[in-house]
């Protein structure tokens, strides 16, 4: 397995950040997958006609397809690179 590639999964699953004193936060559940770059390459199964992502072989964490809005395919050696020219 290619430790340098990954896939990151966005979904239109949402999420909250419960804050004691602000408004509570919301955003789009992402996912990242490492060694793969499509994906066609994760392993799915098929339950009761509906097709789920295995994301996590440890966990048995899967998702359904159907919630699957992108995904990008990233290296880390190009992410390392791109930080090290940007000036914070």
């Amino acid at each position: 397995m290619d430790k340098d590639t990954y896939l990151t999964i966005e979904t239109n699953q949402v999420g909250c950040i419960k804050h004691f004193h602000d408004e509570d936060r919301f955003f789009y559940k992402k996912y990242q997958v490492d060694g793969v770059s499509s994906l066609s390459e994760l392993p799915s199964a098929s339950i009761n006609g509906e097709i789920y992502l295995i994301v996590n072989r440890e966990s048995a964490e899967v998702i359904p397809l159907s919630i699957v809005v992108r995904a990008r395919k990233g290296s880390r050696k190009a992410d390392n690179k791109y930080y090290e020219h940007m000036n914070f």
